[in-house]
């Protein structure tokens, strides 16, 4: 019975790029649950009243707070305006502010 010749190892980019789709999927589902804590914590009940005041559809921001789908920068930008939060707030790289270092108005921030 001949031999099956051997598959050919995968190239070291389809090895980083597993645990990396894992790790892009973990942040998605923690920015996710992040943004629907912060929206409704700024008093936006539903995520199409939040989605019409970014202007997209309430469809494709749902992708967001799933986790299926993350905003370009310029959206994230204007999310974080909205609902006054800093992108650490909705990021899980770095330290967030706690509930009452949050300022009231954006004239409460301190440069």
């Amino acid at each position: 019975m001949p031999r099956r010749p051997k598959s050919p190892k995968p190239p070291a980019s389809k090895k980083l790029a597993e645990p990396l789709s894992k790790f892009r999927r973990e942040i998605r589902d923690m920015f996710g649950a992040r943004l629907k804590a912060a929206r409704e914590e700024a008093g936006y009940e539903h995520a199409a009243d939040f989605a019409k005041v970014l202007g997209i559809e309430e469809n494709r921001y749902r992708h967001y707070e799933r986790g299926s789908a993350e905003p370009g920068f310029e959206l994230f930008v204007k999310i974080c305006q909205i609902l006054d939060v800093e992108p650490n707030d909705l990021l899980p790289f770095g330290k967030r502010r706690k509930q009452k270092e949050r300022p009231h108005s954006p004239t409460d921030r301190v440069a």
